[in-house]
């Protein structure tokens, strides 16, 4: 991809998380879901996180409108669904960028990337798998830094489809029961 197409792409993604923002910040959360229509929301959320998952850039705008739609009157479990779909989507297709831009990696690199696998192969598969499930189904933090992990410690991708599955739809039950469980609180 040639430099400017690649600014291109980064300026799109910027622009549409500005537009996302400004518009939870002008309209209702009742008037946007209204407006896009309770069905088109599912929509709208499961190729938000398609495209964006739970990237660095994207994340916050992601659990935003998840919770913006809650909010609006969309059922939560039928946002979840469509989100944690939508995110292990992407981030199956993550893992596999990684993979293979691993097998691409100038060989200069790979005393760094063998220290990362040797420190990572001291815990125990589960412990590792563990932390995984927590890592995506309970913090607001990338995904991409994960899979990139777990590429150069040389999980598989059947190793941890489920775990990402079950962790891709606990963080966005979370999200879309977040506005919830805060009202309930207020």
């Amino acid at each position: 991809m040639k430099k400017r197409e690649k600014y291109d792409v980064l300026a799109g993604i910027l622009a549409f998380i500005v537009a996302v923002n400004i518009l939870l910040y002008f309209y209702d959360a009742k008037e946007i879901v209204s407006s896009i229509g309770i069905e088109n929301t599912y929509i709208v959320i499961f190729i938000m996180a398609v495209i964006g998952g739970l990237s660095a850039l994207t994340g916050a705008a992601l659990f935003t409108t998840i919770t913006t739609f809650a909010a609006g009157g969309a059922e939560p479990l039928i946002l979840a669904l469509a989100g944690g779909a939508g995110i292990f989507i992407s981030d199956t297709i993550f893992y596999f960028l990684a993979l293979h831009g691993r097998r691409s990696v100038p060989d200069d690199w790979d005393k760094i990337l063998n220290k990362i696998e040797n420190r990572i192969e001291k815990y125990p598969k589960w412990m590792v798998l563990t932390g995984m499930y927590i890592y995506i189904g309970f913090t607001p933090l990338p995904n991409d830094v994960l899979m990139i992990v777990l590429v150069i410690a040389g999980y598989t991708y059947k190793n941890i489809m489920w775990v990402l599955l079950a962790g891709s739809f606990t963080i966005a039950m979370v999200t879309a029961y977040l506005e919830h469980i805060i009202l309930g609180m207020i």
